[in-house]
C-alpha cells in the first residue's frame, strides 16, 4: 500500500470492499474498513501539499491494516476506529530520517569519489 499513488490507493479501496463483499465478509468488519479510509482520505494531511505528509499516511494505513487483518478472530483482534495521529506522526518521523539518512549516504559516496 505505501507505493502506491494516491489515486491508485483510492482505487484499491474500491477494488478491496467489493471483494470482501463478494467473499462474504462480515458487514461489521467491511463498515470498519470503509470507515478507516474515509477518515485516512479526509485527514488534513491528505490534502496537504508535502508529499510525505501523505505518504505517512499510506504506510500509517497499510500497516494498521495488515496487523488488523492478521489478529481478526485472535485475542487480540483490535477496531481500526479511531485512527491514531500519534502514530501517523510517528510513521511520518521516519519518513523523514529515512530520507536524510539517504541523503547523507549519497553525500559520502559523492565525496569518496
Amino acid at each position: 500500500d505505501e507505493d502506491l499513488s494516491w489515486e491508485e490507493f483510492s482505487k484499491a479501496n474500491i477494488r478491496m470492499l467489493q471483494d470482501m463483499e463478494r467473499h462474504s465478509w462480515e458487514k461489521a468488519r467491511i463498515d470498519m474498513v470503509q470507515s478507516f479510509w474515509i477518515e485516512i482520505k479526509s485527514h488534513h494531511w491528505c490534502h496537504n501539499i508535502n508529499d510525505s505528509n501523505k505518504h505517512a499516511l499510506l504506510v500509517f494505513q497499510g500497516r494498521v491494516r495488515q496487523q488488523w487483518h492478521t489478529c481478526i478472530g485472535t485475542p487480540t483482534a483490535f477496531s481500526l476506529m479511531p485512527i491514531s495521529d500519534q502514530r501517523i506522526i510517528e510513521y511520518h518521523d521516519k519518513i523523514i530520517d529515512n530520507a536524510k539518512s539517504l541523503e547523507i549516504t549519497k553525500l559520502q559516496q559523492v565525496h569518496l569519489i
